[in-house]
This record gives structure tokens, C-alpha cells and sequence, in this order.
């Protein structure tokens, strides 16, 4: 009977333990992160390139132009998908508005930019220059600064959900000992003590992403984000001519719309992305704890 009871307790615990393993956060570092990084980097070697005054010059800018605005749309709608994705919370569902509305003007405005430098035989080699260092301007100032946000408010969805998951299987790990009934492993003393451990680090993990959540809350709450001026915006080129008189009206309804610019928030003295990767640390050491108790069983049942 004793056998017996040994060798369920292992099948039954082992499984426990194997659908224990973490599942951590979506640190952003992902898909979209490199579309990101490359985006950044094609649009980098656009403005800076040397100039060779020919049209295939032109022409390869222009491609490289629509490639960053291929992956900045992709990017956005991978954005806008996690957003609509992410649980409901009624204190933020302005702030997730808002933030849509924003991810979809910036579509609208890659799409004009799109139509602007689409006919190569309207744009020279100044021109495509200059509508994207434009961009990029623009970018750096508008946009990034929303993905910034939305990257925030994921990574804080996404350690609750680790958080959550760190629970219930404590409780599992917790429930399987209490059901083996053998004083040698549930007046372990090592054992006791690695739970109590893995119960203090995910309460340590709630807190910590608590903080990260009213961090996020205090700087990004849409009442407290003052709205940009059209008087501040500045122009791009392509508002300088009347076939193009469209995009630029593209770029001044999303920026003068936009609640969301680098000025809008100060630089927090603890970071909502430190603050959600202490509390993924955590996580990662109550697993270990996890690990350690399952360690600790096999030895005891040796």
C-alpha cells in the first residue's frame, strides 16, 4: 500500500510540477519589437544615405520609404490586436479608447504617406529626403511615445496573468502534499519553508505589479493627459504642395488629436518596466521554490 501510495503521489505531483513550469510575460521584445527596431533602421539609412543623384537612387528610396511604412502599420495593427485582446478594466478603458483611436490615425497617416511618395515620377531625391526625415521626426515625437504606452499597459496585463497562473499552481502543489497524508514530507521542515517562500514571492509579485499598474494609472490616465495643440504641430513638407494637401491634413488631424506625446508624461523615478520585471523576478523565484519542493519530495520518498 505504501508502494503504491509513493508511486501515485509521484505521477500525481511530477504532473503538477511539469504544468508548474512558468509561463512568463511577453517582455515586448518580440515580433513586434523587432519591427520596431527595424523600421528604426531602415529609416536611419534612408536619411542619412548618400546622395548618388540617380534615378535608381530614387527608386530604391522610395522602396525602402514603403518598407517602414509596411512595418509600422504591421506594428500598429499587432498593437491595436493585443488591446482589443486584453481584459477589461473599467479604470483604464478611456486610456484604451483613446489609444485605439490613436493606433488607428497613425494608419491612416503611413497610408497617405504611402499615396505620397507612391508615383516616382513626381518625387526626386530631395523630396523622398525630406518626407522622411519628416517622418521620422514625426515618429519619434508622436508615435513611439503610444507604442511606449501601449507596451507598458500590456506588460502589466501580462504579469498579472503570470501572477494568476503562479497562484493557482501553488495552491495545486499545496493541495497534492496536504492529500499524501505522510508526516516525513508534510512536517518537512524544507518543504514548509519553500512554500511559505513561494507564497511570500508572489505576494512580493502582486505588489510590485500593484505599483506598476497605479504608476501607470497616475502618469497615463487619460484625465490627467493634457491634449497637444494644433499650434504646436510642425508641418511636414508635404503640406506645401496641393497634390499633397491631403497627407498633410492626415498628419495634423492624428497629431493634434494625439493625448499621448513624449512632453505629455514626466520620466517617473522608478519605472513601470522595472517595476514589472522585479515582479516577474519573483515569479521566476517562486518557480524555483516549485522546483525545490519537487526536489525535495523525490528525496524524502527515496
Amino acid at each position: 500500500m505504501k508502494k503504491f501510495l509513493i508511486s501515485s503521489f509521484t505521477v500525481f505531483f511530477g504532473l503538477s510540477l511539469f504544468f508548474a513550469r512558468p509561463v512568463f510575460a511577453d517582455n515586448g521584445t518580440s515580433t513586434v519589437q523587432k519591427a520596431l527596431q527595424n523600421a528604426k533602421q531602415f529609416l536611419d539609412d534612408l536619411v542619412t544615405a548618400k546622395d548618388e543623384n540617380s534615378g535608381d537612387d530614387v527608386g530604391l528610396r522610395i522602396q525602402t520609404f514603403s518598407q517602414v511604412l509596411n512595418l509600422s502599420e504591421a506594428e500598429a495593427k499587432d498593437f491595436e490586436f493585443k488591446l482589443l485582446a486584453a481584459d477589461k478594466d473599467a479604470k483604464l478603458d478611456a486610456w484604451k479608447k483613446l489609444t485605439l483611436n490613436e493606433f488607428d490615425g497613425a494608419i491612416t497617416f503611413f497610408d497617405s504617406q504611402k499615396d505620397l511618395v507612391s508615383n516616382a515620377k513626381t518625387i526626386n531625391l530631395a523630396k523622398i529626403k525630406q518626407v522622411a526625415q519628416d517622418f521620422k521626426s514625426w515618429r519619434a515625437a508622436n508615435y513611439l511615445p503610444l507604442v511606449s504606452q501601449a507596451q507598458s499597459f500590456l506588460l502589466i496585463k501580462q504579469e498579472a496573468k503570470a501572477i494568476e497562473t503562479a497562484q493557482t499552481r501553488l495552491e495545486k502543489i499545496t493541495g497534492d502534499l496536504e492529500n499524501l497524508n505522510q508526516t516525513r514530507i508534510s512536517g518537512s521542515g524544507d518543504i514548509n519553508n519553500s512554500l511559505m517562500r513561494s507564497r511570500q514571492n508572489i505576494s512580493d509579485a502582486v505588489d510590485l505589479n500593484n505599483q506598476a499598474y497605479d504608476l501607470f494609472s497616475q502618469n497615463y490616465g487619460v484625465e490627467n493627459a493634457p491634449m497637444v495643440s494644433s499650434t504646436d504641430l510642425v508641418a511636414t513638407s508635404s503640406d506645401s504642395t496641393d497634390a499633397t494637401s491631403t497627407d498633410g491634413a492626415a498628419y495634423s488631424t492624428f497629431t493634434a488629436s494625439s493625448s499621448l506625446t513624449a512632453d505629455a508624461v514626466p520620466n517617473p523615478i522608478v519605472s513601470i518596466k522595472d517595476l514589472v520585471g522585479s515582479s516577474l523576478s519573483k515569479i521566476k523565484d517562486a518557480y524555483q521554490n516549485f522546483i525545490d519542493i519537487s526536489n525535495l519530495v523525490r528525496k524524502l520518498l527515496g
